[in-house]
């Protein structure tokens, strides 16, 4: 077998393989063997027909159908003698017969090679904010407010009401009912961060059966683009219960006493959410640092894999239980592209850090989870921790903490605010525009529903 290696940049190569007549012969009788069961020709029993006969009457069509299992034979013999090692899917690009033999034309993808920048001096902004007593006494007062009564009112006079509503799509010229269109009934607790600001300063002052109408395309991009007229069905005022020791001893269970101990504890529980949200800022850093500060040729193949599993995330995301929306992957792979082109080439630095620092999993770093795991499953404890040790996605994380560990550990932190990372962010975001640069975005959008009504 002749062998060409061509170099198509630095994380692609091209093979050339040419098998003589004589050497593919071999290939196209185990073909004939494998085809001859199946085979149906008239005056013989089927799977009896001579392999003579057969090469006579369906020689070309199995030679055919069988040279593409054949370059997947012959690549798998190439990467073990010459130890190539391939990532990603290689792909057939083409199958040329010659008089003298056959070439295939395969493209693959290996592990690109360059030298890392340093990623033991980097200079790191550390967001800090100590909790507030204002954002303790808001998650004491959302406690009060959720484990509140509920009093039947006919006029809606600020935000601490929970206000039934049916909503009938109207043709926005004429102000009539659209035909056909199923009204649609809804509560909403105007509190809650997530009501559109419009609609609540829209129902507040509202009686029982008052209507007005309301487009939510106006104030919320994500909104259908229609019109409804709304009617309030119904309004319930929201009687806060008092923050007593008796409530915090209700409301936990027994785990808290008093009051004092409850805001103790909600203010240990915002501020490792602080923590978090310093941690991921950080490790968002780190990450653009390290991929803006190395270029090399990324595999265009391990890419396309994440595109589609990206998509497929999207499909099941979006798509009703059991039936994935309808998306078209060639219209969103474009948009998806520079994310996952980004994913990948960090997988490529995190993975060349791994390596060079001879980081690795520890029993110490899954015992935690054997402990709770046995705690669960009162399995055995040897058994659990073989077993998470071959958990990838658990072995994964824990790698991704130690490189993110190891570079804080080198790393100059500037203390800064959250403020200050949100207006950096901003400026990129503007500048990228003025400058037509592809750039991702990552919208979190938290926010907590105290209160369940149901009818």
């Amino acid at each position: 077998m002749e062998k060409t290696i061509t170099d198509i940049n630095g994380a692609t190569r091209e093979v050339n393989l040419f098998l003589t007549n004589s050497e593919i012969q071999p290939h196209y009788d185990d073909a004939y063997k494998k085809a001859q069961p199946k085979i149906d020709l008239k005056g013989f029993r089927k799977g009896k027909v001579p392999l003579p006969m057969i090469k006579k009457f369906f020689g070309e069509r199995i030679e055919a159908d069988a040279l593409e299992d054949i370059s997947g034979k012959i690549f798998a013999d190439f990467i073990k003698s010459d130890e190539v090692h391939v990532i990603g899917q290689p792909s057939l690009t083409n199958i040329e017969k010659e008089k003298e033999g056959v070439k295939f034309v395969i493209r693959y993808d290996i592990m690109p090679e360059f030298e890392m920048s340093d990623y033991r001096s980097l200079t790191i902004d550390e967001p800090v904010h100590p909790v507030t007593d204002e954002e303790i006494e808001e998650v004491i007062d959302n406690l009060c407010k959720s484990n509140g009564k509920f009093e039947v009112a006919d006029e809606v006079t600020d935000e601490l009401f929970v206000v039934g509503i049916k909503l009938r799509e109207i043709d926005s010229a004429t102000g009539l009912y659209i035909i056909g269109a199923e009204p649609q009934e809804s509560h909403v607790y105007l509190a809650d961060k997530s009501v559109i600001p419009e609609l609540r300063e829209q129902i507040i002052n509202k009686k029982l059966g008052d209507t007005f109408n309301f487009t939510p395309l106006q104030y919320d991009k994500n909104a259908p683009d229609k019109t409804y007229k709304i009617e309030i069905t119904e309004i319930q005022k929201v009687i806060p219960v008092e923050f007593t020791n008796e409530l915090v001893d209700s409301y936990t269970q027994g785990r808290f006493k008093s009051t004092e101990e409850y805001r103790e504890e909600v203010g240990s529980r915002l501020q490792e959410e602080w923590n978090h949200k310093s941690r991921q800022q950080m490790e968002e850093q780190i990450i653009s640092k390290m991929v803006d500060g190395n270029e090399f040729d990324v595999p265009e193949s391990v890419i396309d894999s994440v595109i589609h599993a990206m998509f497929e995330d999207f499909r099941k995301q979006y798509g009703k239980p059991g039936q994935p929306a309808n998306l078209d992957f060639d219209t969103m792979a474009e948009g998806l592209y520079p994310i996952a082109e980004k994913t990948v080439r960090w997988e490529i630095i995190r993975n060349n850090i791994i390596k060079k620092e001879n980081l690795e999993v520890e029993d110490q770093d899954i015992e935690e989870l054997v402990e709770i795991e046995k705690t669960r499953t009162k399995g055995d404890p040897e058994t659990i921790r073989r077993a998470l040790l071959q958990n990838k996605n658990i072995t994964e994380n824990i790698l991704h903490k130690k490189v993110m560990d190891f570079i804080l550990d080198f790393a100059v932190t500037n203390e800064v605010s959250f403020d200050d990372i949100a207006h950096e962010h901003e400026h990129n975001h503007d500048h990228e525009h003025e400058h037509h640069h592809d750039h991702e975005h990552e919208h979190h959008h938290e926010h907590e529903h105290d209160h369940e009504h149901e009818n």
